[in-house]
């Protein structure tokens, strides 16, 4: 069996979910990414940690607000106010670097949890799409086949750009599927 009449077996697969189509190939059905990735929690320290980056983004967006507004009144009175939240804004820019290390350190955490979890998904896509991409690199060799026949007998040919890097790619797959 030829690639061409292979896909002719499996039908026109177009137009089909990502559910639908693991159905078509394994049987069943299974979670999306977005859903593996929601069932890893985010840790308490990581929701504190972005709890307070984002209580004081706000609160120096706050001081910048009411500095831009007692600038804008231009009296002489609000200078005591503008030194005073100076000096505020200063010293929630001061928390503000911790802050970030913090929650981009704990950020990274969960990414690896994540990436952990999604694991055997990555595993079984890759070795789906090692699979089809082997099946496209078949039919796509056929093709080029019938091309040269074609060309050979004078007729028409079909007219194919090239497929490029589909090699590299097969080979990152069969990585990503644990088999290279």
């Amino acid at each position: 069996m030829t690639a061409l009449s292979h896909f002719a077996v499996i039908g026109d697969l177009t137009g089909l979910s990502r559910k639908e189509l693991h159905t078509v190939f394994d049987g069943k059905p299974d979670a999306t990414p977005r859903e593996i990735a929601d069932r890893v929690r985010a840790s308490g320290r990581l929701l504190a940690a972005e709890a307070e980056l984002g209580t004081i983004k706000a609160a120096i967006a706050e001081v910048d607000r009411e500095m831009r507004r007692l600038c804008a009144a231009a009296d002489p009175a609000n200078d005591r106010r503008l030194i005073e939240l100076e000096g505020k804004r200063t010293a929630l820019i001061s928390r503000l670097a911790p802050a970030r290390r913090e929650t981009v350190a704990l950020r990274a955490e969960r990414g690896a949890e994540v990436r952990r979890a999604l694991e055997a998904s990555i595993k079984a896509s890759a070795g789906r799409a090692r699979t089809a991409a082997l099946a496209l690199q078949a039919a796509l060799a056929d093709l080029s086949a019938a091309n040269e026949t074609l060309i050979a007998a004078s007729a028409d040919p079909l007219w194919l750009a090239p497929l490029t890097g589909l090699d590299r790619m097969i080979q990152r797959l069969a990585q990503l599927a644990g088999r290279g």
